[in-house]
């Protein structure tokens, strides 16, 4: 089975190494990045099939990267994290073209968290906002 290419967006480091090290199991990590313009350089070379990015970032913030992003490379799913899980935040992201929303604060398992947000994301797009553990999923995705 082909493994599905990620692309890994957080100014922290500790988070970037720890959702490579959850997610490379199943997945094929092509590339880490610490902030905007360098995910939407590295995305627009790469071509990954996933792209996780914090929506806090410096130079580009991950709403405006997921928006460059989408047009660049509509086929390439994008999933916002935030340590905020407000509603305006959650909306920002889904506003902004991201698949997913993923609550760092709520994440209980996070390789069970990502590993399902992805398993839906590349599934046939539903109607339903999925909301739990923390996720929300943008209609179309």
């Amino acid at each position: 089975m082909k493994k599905i290419l990620i692309l890994l967006a957080d100014d922290n480091s500790h988070v970037r190494q720890l959702l490579a090290c959850l997610l490379s199991d199943e997945h094929r990590i092509v590339g880490t990045v610490a902030d905007g313009r360098a995910l939407i350089t590295a995305a627009a070379e790469l071509r990954p099939d996933i792209v996780i990015s914090d929506i806090d970032m410096p130079v580009v913030n991950g709403l405006e990267a997921a928006r460059q992003l989408r047009e660049m490379l509509p086929h390439t799913r994008i999933i916002l994290m935030s340590g905020h899980d407000d509603s305006e935040h959650v909306a920002g992201a889904l506003a902004s073209g991201a698949c997913a929303f993923v609550s760092k604060g709520k994440a209980g398992d996070l390789r069970a968290t990502f590993n399902a947000i992805i398993r839906n994301v590349l599934a046939q797009p539903t109607s339903e906002e999925l909301v739990g553990h923390g996720m929300a999923k943008h209609e179309g995705c």
